[in-house]
């Protein structure tokens, strides 16, 4: 894995040799009356009228992670001022105690991830606060947006996305006699750690009742 400074000095260069110009030491300070950029430099004031202007930083640093987003302007100018808004973040989840201390940091791969028209097969987190990864990343200005409007989200996870529901039935069917159920759907499906104790959040009566499991 690169380091954050040599990748730094890498894009620079590459931006370099396109033609891209840096001026450093320039602290953005609005507009001007005329709507020009107004910028504080080692050599005094400069006001500059760009043909577009594009504004991007980092911010609302938290949990250990700088998460992305767009912020408010000041300035105004009549111009429209966007709040800060989280992107390519984790979100909560309430996880119980034994579930976070036992799995917080273990990967989940080779899942599948639906919400709404989103739908995609990869990788995600279990952190100690909730689901965080490149799955959640592409995810999280939809899943943002939802909560933002009606307050919850739900994503729908498939553990197992390379095999059909007919495969799985027909694996399942097979008889699993004195074998408990999670030695069961380990053996059949390879399903076991943190995606066996996955089933168990909204499954536990299911899981924990033999009753609800045919023997044969």
């Amino acid at each position: 894995m690169a380091k954050a400074s040599p990748l730094l000095r890498a894009w620079l260069q590459r931006l370099q040799a396109n033609g891209v110009i840096f001026h450093p030491r320039h602290a953005w300070q609005g507009w001007g009356a005329d709507g020009a950029l107004l910028f504080d430099a080692p050599d005094g004031r400069h006001a500059i009228t760009p043909n577009a202007t594009v504004l991007a930083w980092a911010a609302a640093v938290g949990r250990g992670l700088a998460r992305w987003g767009v912020g408010s302007v000041a300035g105004g100018q009549g111009r429209a001022r966007a709040p800060l808004q989280p992107a390519n973040c984790g979100f909560e989840v309430a996880w119980s105690d034994y579930f976070r201390g036992r799995f917080a940091g273990e990967p989940l791969k080779s899942v599948a991830l639906t919400f709404g028209s989103f739908q995609r097969q990869g990788e995600l987190v279990i952190s100690d606060y909730g689901v965080e990864g490149s799955l959640v990343y592409a995810v999280s200005a939809a899943v943002r947006d939802a909560l933002s409007a009606e307050g919850t989200a739900v994503i729908h996870l498939d553990l197992i996305p390379h095999q059909s529901k007919a495969e799985l039935a027909q694996k399942l069917a097979r008889p699993r006699g004195s074998r408990s159920l999670a030695s069961h759907l380990s053996s059949r499906l390879n399903l076991k750690g943190v995606k066996f104790a996955l089933l168990r959040v909204p499954l536990p009566a299911v899981l924990d009742d033999p009753c609800n499991w045919r023997r044969r």
